[in-house]
């Protein structure tokens, strides 16, 4: 009896385990299809500055956005 109460208690754990990655996973998707949708609406913009004098802020800048959805993805 004891052990079925253990099993009991381990698959309850594993069950929420499961459930916040899912809910991690579904957080990540979310984020990634908001910052694509922020990038495709501003890049217009990101042309204009890339096309007035680069500077190492700017550089930055382009490689930490663009850096960000390669690792969401």
């Amino acid at each position: 009896m004891a052990i079925l109460v253990q099993d009991a208690a381990i698959f309850a754990q594993l069950l929420q385990a499961v459930s916040d990655v899912f809910a991690v996973n579904i957080c990540t998707a979310a984020a990634l299809a908001w910052l694509v949708y922020d990038i495709l609406i501003t890049f217009d913009q990101e042309v204009a500055l890339l096309r007035a004098r680069l500077t190492w802020s700017k550089c930055i800048h382009i490689f930490l956005r663009y850096w960000t959805v390669v690792i969401l993805a």
